[in-house]
């Protein structure tokens, strides 16, 4: 089902409202985002432009909050207002999203989401890791060592099967056939091998 263009319209106008009075938490971008994509919204260019601005916004806001001098005696390193305004399903929604319509948002806010998204990344569920593997391998966008070796570390966390690292696998290994895909197709098999004891 695809909304009529008034109403997509009327959507847009009252979304970009929301945005400009920073009504719109992080987990709302990525619900706003997922949809559009889902709609393969030919209009979204320009409203998924203000939502990454606003994510933008919250990402830097993260990091402040996360720093040093405020982080206190948290343990894992990250400030309980900085990590629920982020939110995982908002943080994989939105990058799933940007990379299913096929926007590219630039080196500078990749390297922010990254830098963000590595706060959460061993509360994402088994779906929100596969979401930002499939999109980062799609865009192509090739993560750091140091978040791959937490991505790893997300994965024993949750303490997936084989199963559903087979997924996660086939997910890399569908996204794209690039220098980009090949790689993260290569950490998750290499996963797979450990899991199942052949290495």
């Amino acid at each position: 089902y695809a909304p009529a263009g008034a109403f997509m319209q009327a959507f847009h106008a009252a979304t970009s409202q929301q945005l400009q009075q920073q009504a719109l938490s992080m987990r709302h971008l990525g619900e706003i985002a997922w949809g559009l994509a889902q709609l393969q919204d030919s209009d979204a260019a320009q409203l998924m432009g203000e939502l990454l601005e606003a994510a933008a916004h919250i990402m830097a806001a993260s990091q402040s909050a996360s720093s040093p001098a405020e982080i206190g005696a948290d343990s894992s390193g990250i400030s309980s207002s900085s990590s629920a305004a982020l939110s995982c399903a908002g943080m994989a929604d939105l990058v799933w999203a940007v990379a299913k319509l096929q926007i590219h948002p630039g080196k500078t806010w990749m390297a922010a989401y990254e830098a963000a998204s590595q706060q959460l990344l061993r509360s994402f569920s088994p779906h929100e890791l596969a979401q930002v593997v499939w999109a980062f391998a799609r865009l192509p966008y090739q993560p750091s060592e140091a978040w791959r070796g937490i991505f790893l570390e997300a994965v024993q966390v949750r303490q997936l099967d084989v199963r559903e690292l087979v997924v996660l696998l086939q997910v890399a290994a569908a996204a794209a056939c690039t220098a980009s895909a090949c790689t993260v197709a290569g950490w998750l098999l290499l996963m797979v091998v450990v899991e199942l004891g052949w290495l």
